[in-house]
């Protein structure tokens, strides 16, 4: 979620909607603004009428023993994967951070396909929110789509959101 153009639009409004509506989008309780009853209705209608909670929609998931693997689908049409792996003391999401990979390693369905772009920091993000609904996310690592040290930049901001609203610490 874009929270600087979501400033922007609630600046009317008493600083501490701003605070109610990150507190609800990193619980990963919510799917869209109609669902947070801590907002005003008219607020609530606003928001899902003029912007998404989200920027990734689930396509489908396809489940095989202890993996879920979800295709997401990004603003621009384009599709990434990401994984949760549901061990008994933890689950992990597996998550992308590009969509394709540059690499072009021949063992890797990835590489195969080609790069497209590099994920935005809340297309990051909103994958782990978006297992974070169904189970309680304990681990992530960045193995999906793409590989992450070439998208540094996103990857650094989204680790820093990761570790500070979402509360999962460097070691998991």
């Amino acid at each position: 979620m874009d929270f600087v153009k979501l400033s922007q639009f609630l600046s009317n409004l008493p600083d501490y909607r701003l605070k109610q509506i990150k507190q609800n989008y990193f619980s990963g309780r919510y799917l869209n603004f109609a669902e947070m009853s801590d907002l005003p209705k008219n607020l609530r209608d606003v928001l899902d009428n003029s912007t998404s909670l989200y920027s990734v929609t689930e396509n489908k998931i396809i489940t095989s023993g202890l993996t879920q693997k979800a295709v997401l689908v990004l603003g621009d049409g384009l599709k990434i994967e990401t994984v949760l792996m549901d061990y008994d003391d933890w689950k992990t999401a597996c998550i992308s951070t590009q969509v394709g990979c540059s690499l072009g390693c021949t063992f890797c369905a990835t590489g195969k396909m080609g790069f497209k772009r590099n994920l935005t920091v809340d297309e990051i993000v909103d994958q782990i929110l978006f297992w974070k609904h169904k189970a309680s996310v304990s681990r992530i690592v960045f193995m999906g789509m793409g590989e992450p040290f070439l998208n540094w930049d996103n990857l650094v901001t989204a680790l820093k959101i990761i570790k500070e609203d979402l509360i999962i610490g460097a070691r998991k």
